[in-house]
């Protein structure tokens, strides 16, 4: 049996328990879809196989998709981790078509179709909307012509420093920068790019001596802080996301 380590132990566990609930259409809970979509994208990048508890979170998460074919993101109280419907539906494109359980592939075929309807008609409005509508696509299997045309704009957000930006009025980020990366990778972009060799040089100068990348938050006080042992304090959960993005684009580079 292959092991894929702690995290996936620590969504099994959450997932069982939401099981039932999943099954009985009662997804309601904020933090139901985020983390259904993020762990979905988890296993599908691991490689793991369909289990009678994916097939749960599946059919769970397909209740929540709207007429319009998208997946409504959550509150925005915590950009951009939590800000953009694009975001959402690219992410729940991934787990559905990954992991349609079976007997239902056929349903799950026509809701990704939708998904990427949707996600055609869509604008994006900062670098986390066009990473997520060209890995959207891309997931829903779009045409090669529509794929390379988000490629493309993705590629124009980047800065003359090789980094990308949340936001335009934002300096560039390994949040952003790192998103980026792993998009144009999946759409099929060599490390020896260079755009990408850019875009890697941006995050070594801006790492820092243990290892980690700083992001300032731009969450809103909606909760007590609490600490976790990384750095940054307030800012440490967008810096902890900006750090696995970060690594997971160097990753790529090793043995180029």
């Amino acid at each position: 049996m292959v092991n894929f380590g702690h995290s996936f132990d620590v969504t099994q566990q959450n997932w069982r328990e939401r099981r039932e609930l999943a099954l009985l259409g009662q997804t309601n809970q904020l933090s139901f879809q985020p983390n259904i979509e993020y762990g979905l994208l988890d296993l599908a990048e691991a490689g793991a196989e369909p289990t009678p508890i994916s097939d749960a979170m599946v059919l769970g998460l397909a209740l929540r998709q709207a007429g319009g074919g998208s997946w409504p993101s959550s509150l925005d109280i915590r950009p951009p981790l939590s800000a953009s419907v694009i975001a959402s539906t690219a992410l729940a494109v991934r787990g559905v078509h990954e992991f349609s359980p079976p007997g239902r592939r056929d349903e799950m075929a026509a809701r990704v179709s939708r998904a990427a309807d949707f996600l055609r008609r869509s604008t994006p409005i900062d670098t986390q909307d066009q990473v997520y509508k060209l890995l959207g696509l891309l997931w829903a299997g779009a045409a090669p012509a529509e794929v390379g045309r988000e490629r493309a704009a993705l590629i124009s957000l980047q800065r003359a420093d090789g980094g990308w930006a949340q936001i335009p009025s934002m300096s560039p980020d390994a949040y952003a920068t790192g998103e980026a990366l792993f998009a144009l990778h999946a759409a099929g972009m060599v490390p020896s790019d260079p755009v990408y060799r850019r875009g890697t040089d941006h995050l070594l100068a801006t790492q820092l001596e243990d290892g980690t990348w700083f992001v300032r938050t731009r969450a809103f006080g909606f909760q007590r802080h609490f600490e976790t042992g990384f750095p940054y304090g307030r800012s440490q959960f967008i810096s902890i996301a900006a750090t696995a993005w970060a690594a997971t684009a160097l990753a790529y580079t090793l043995g180029q």
